[in-house]
């Protein structure tokens, strides 16, 4: 089984709709994740812990690290007004 994709939409640092692909090809089989400290790197492993897992018991710190919802949207919102937090995996097996 292959991990080729993860999507997030409003999670954690991620605003909007983003996508990892990951490399699938049998030549170049290795995806790297490079980033500045505090840019995200760690919430990819959170997502797949929380869609695998549903474990959202995030490690961090600060009154804010165990959110799913993105801040900036959260303080964006009115009173009564929800948003969604997504976030999914695609496998390809065979």
């Amino acid at each position: 089984m292959l991990l080729k994709e993860l999507q997030l939409y409003n999670f954690r640092q991620y605003i909007g709709s983003q996508k990892v692909i990951f490399s699938t090809d049998s030549d170049k089989n290795v995806t790297l994740l490079l980033g500045k400290n505090t840019s995200g790197k760690t919430t990819f492993v959170q997502a797949f812990r929380w869609i695998l897992y549903n474990n959202s018991d995030f490690v961090g710190s600060g009154k804010n690290s165990t959110r799913l919802l993105n801040d900036k949207v959260r303080r964006s919102m009115s009173q009564g007004q929800t948003e969604t937090v997504k976030a999914s995996i695609i496998l390809e097996h065979q």
